[in-house]
């Protein structure tokens, strides 16, 4: 839907303004113009589009920071909407990006001659990466064909060489330049530091006519005046989000013309109207809000979306620094790594998309503490499975989806230092070992014949009525009746494929909304938090040396066996050997106030039930103010004072970065780990004793009067706060370092509860229990 000019210009001076007041703000990651969305689904009202890393609820956000949802501008009030998007990347994939794709995704990434869009392609060489060939161009310079795609797929942002061999395959899947070279590099768009508005590159085809205009597998129709292009493939997010460059800037900022087929059949340069250079190209259109598109890509395929805003200026991390991207298109749900460089066409339902790349639900850990019997987090692959391979697939199912994230403090408050009764932990095994394997298998078969029965229905009834006499409000179990009744019930008899239409539909969707809105205790969406990071106590970047970065004159000093490295995890790192560390001259932080130790830590040796590795600690006489290591295969925290130390859910891996972050809570008296600003230890409660140790901080050991302990591993990046890191706070500064790397999904919850035979045996063992009725 265009806007008209007048409301284009407003949406532009508003957009202007909110990048003046908050654009110098790092949770921003992107600002255009669009309409505005309510729970997903799009409505009439015009809106300045503001992309954040984050959303929290606006209560717990600083009114300073908090976005408008309104702004005047000439004296018109104008929509804000803000939308959770970004940080941006682009998009190729490499081995340190690989995702896979959805069960039912089959990625292009075999040899195809005629080569054709849509197909995997790469620059020729060692390095293993791949994008998406996006089509075929006239080159007005000299009248050759040439292939389009992404500067950063062909010309490797601007430091290729002219006539460097593209590939196709692409070397990520297998491409060699002597067997595979398909084109030469030819010329691109330069990328700047200074910013950018196009990301795009031609490579002459090495044979004139061994092209095909069909895009790979007959997967959509070719290029026509009835199928327009719109834009390119450029960059994407975790959650979904991609951007794309407009095509019809690419084209002219390359001197390239569309080749396009003839009435007669052949292939020719796309012709101006009225023979006008500046006349719009023909199978070109320019984007527009709510567009439908469509693109074949090489890893997801086939995908159809709607345009969600338009004018786009995003920060967009590249191989060569932060660069901001103006003018383009922002869509959802579109694209995965090594998509990059797919043309988009206007077209498609509009809804056949791609799952997001989500992190692990924070609730797993929070359930497995509650309903100890049942192993939830040993479960982490089969519920990304359902996240994905279902209720991603669906309008309803992608609201439902977020629900995990923006309640997770409410389930989390409302749980701690409770646990289920024994009629609750066995009504939880039957559950799981009656439906575990039922569930595998219908995610096995996207055509599975299993239908929706009254037996799955009336255990989904019981389950309603526990959480009822337990956990829920009478708000939220009035919402929970409802919502069986009237959205649940429905879908008796219904196949998997039946139950994901149903939840594509729009009156479906909008009785889930309205009902999820009534219920206070609920955040359906929650507002942007612009969390301002406080200034750090130190701050070592171990890039080298050991000079505190925060200014405040916490130098360390070396002992021992220490080393450089430069793989850490921001640039390089420190590594301490069997007797190395470094230790500042005096204390950092107020033992007795609120703080926070966070870095990245990377285990060297192997792990064993023995294993005591301390890599950061304050204070040595007469005893350590905290310690922070890893104890048998676990993260672990102590202060003097706390009844326990407190240990991670997940366990530690040797040779993997992970970030970790020991939060000392004053005000509630506890203490708490974050594990790549996603997993969370169980809170240990602090005593209100007075801590007096003193001595400076050491990194890589802990110094007692009695004896030394050593890290004999990788640090980098350490950072200490004199206050209490909230969640977003640590999450941001584990994105800020490129995000964490895949966790041991196997791990199994803290020994204190967890001790005795495997959850799987114990939970056969309550089954035999005969169960008493609640």
């Amino acid at each position: 839907m265009r806007f008209d000019a007048a409301t284009e210009a407003r949406l532009e001076q508003g957009k202007q303004y909110i990048l003046d007041a908050f654009g110098a703000d790092p949770n921003v990651t992107g600002t255009g113009i669009g309409y505005r969305q309510r729970g997903g689904r799009w409505t009439d009202q015009p809106s300045v589009v503001v992309m954040v890393a984050r959303k929290r609820h606006a209560a717990l956000v600083s009114r300073r920071r908090l976005l408008p949802k309104t702004i005047q501008v000439d004296g018109r009030t104008t929509q804000v909407d803000v939308v959770q998007a970004g940080p941006f990347r682009t998009g190729q994939l490499t081995p340190v990006r690989e995702r896979g794709a959805a069960a039912d995704i089959e990625p292009i990434v075999d040899r195809i001659r005629p080569i054709r869009p849509g197909c995997s392609i790469s620059r020729g060489g060692p390095e293993k990466t791949a994008g998406t060939l996006g089509l075929f161009v006239y080159d007005n310079t000299d009248g050759t064909a040439c292939l389009l795609s992404n500067n950063h797929v062909i010309a490797d942002m601007s430091r290729g060489a002219i006539g460097d061999p593209i590939v196709q395959p692409g070397t990520y899947d297998g491409g060699v330049v002597t067997r595979d070279t398909i084109a030469l590099l030819k010329r691109w768009v330069p990328i700047r530091a200074s910013g950018t508005n196009v990301d795009a590159a031609i490579a002459q085809l090495t044979d004139q006519t061994l092209f095909d205009m069909r895009p790979a597998r007959n997967l959509m129709p070719p290029l026509a005046t009835n199928h327009p292009v719109v834009g390119i493939v450029t960059a994407g997010d975790g959650f979904g989000g991609c951007l794309l460059t407009r095509i019809d800037a690419a084209l002219t900022a390359l001197n390239v013309d569309l080749i396009v087929p003839a009435p007669d059949g052949s292939l020719v340069p796309s012709a101006r109207l009225e023979g006008s250079a500046a006349a719009p190209m023909k199978g070109v259109v320019a984007p527009y809000p709510k567009m439908v598109i469509e693109k074949v890509g090489r890893t997801s395929g086939y995908t159809s979306a709607v345009i969600g805003a338009v004018r786009v200026a995003a920060k967009v991390d590249t191989p060569i620094g932060v660069i901001l991207y103006t003018d383009l298109i922002w869509t959802t749900y579109f694209q995965l790594p090594g998509d990059s460089g797919s043309v988009v066409y206007r077209g498609g339902d509009g809804r056949t998309l791609v799952p997001p790349d989500y992190y692990p639900c924070p609730l797993m850990p929070v359930l497995e503490e509650y309903y100890w019997v049942v192993p939830f987090t040993a479960e982490e692959e089969t519920a990304d499975r359902v996240r994905d391979e279902f209720f991603a697939q669906s309008q309803l199912g992608r609201l439902l989806l977020r629900l995990p994230y923006l309640n997770e403090t409410t389930v989390r408050n409302r749980l701690y230092g409770k646990w289920a009764s024994r009629d609750e932990e066995i009504a939880a095994a039957e559950f799981y070992d009656k439906y575990r394997e039922f569930m595998i298998d219908v995610l096995n078969d996207p055509n599975s014949p299993e239908v929706v029965t009254q037996e799955h229905l009336d255990d989904a009834a019981e389950v309603i009525q526990g959480l009822r006499q337990t956990v829920l409000f009478p708000e939220e179990s009035q919402l929970a009746r409802t919502l069986y009744d009237q959205a649940l019930v429905p879908i008796k008899g219904m196949t998997r494929r039946q139950v994901r239409d149903y939840m594509n539909d729009w009156a479906v969707y909008d009785l889930v909304l309205a009902e999820l809105e009534k219920v206070p205790t609920i955040e359906v969406f929650g507002a942007a938090e612009l969390p301002r990071m406080p200034d750090p106590a130190a701050w070592w970047k171990l890039d080298g040396d050991t000079v505190d970065a925060s200014g405040n004159g916490q130098m360390a000093t070396l002992h021992g066996l220490t080393s450089w490295i430069g793989d850490g995890q921001v640039g390089g790192a420190l590594r301490v050997g069997i007797n190395g560390y470094a230790i500042t001259a005096e204390p950092v932080v107020d033992l007795n106030a609120s703080f926070t130790v966070a870095g990245w830590f990377r285990i060297t040796q192997d792990l064993t039930v023995d294993s005591f590795f301390k890599a950061v600690a304050q204070g040595s006489t007469p005893d350590a103010g905290f310690q922070l290591g890893v104890h048998a295969d676990r993260w672990w925290f102590h202060l003097p004072g706390a009844s326990l130390p407190t240990e991670s859910f997940v366990a530690a891996s040797k040779g993997v970065w992970t970030h970790v972050a020991a939060v000392y809570n004053a005000a509630a008296k506890t203490i708490r780990l974050h594990l790549d600003g996603r997993w969370t230890s169980p809170a240990s409660s602090v005593s209100d004793q007075t801590r007096t140790a003193t001595g400076g901080v050491t990194i890589g050991a802990v110094i007692l009067p009695s004896q030394i302990t050593y890290w004999n591993g990788d640090i980098d990046d350490l950072r200490l706060y004199q206050q209490a890191l909230t969640p977003a706070q640590i999450y941001d500064l584990v994105q800020q370092a490129g995000g964490p790397a895949r966790l041991d999904r196997s791990s199994t919850p803290p020994r204190a509860r967890h001790t005795g035979p495997d959850a799987r045996r114990r939970l056969l063992d309550l089954l035999k229990i005969p169960r008493r009725r609640r």
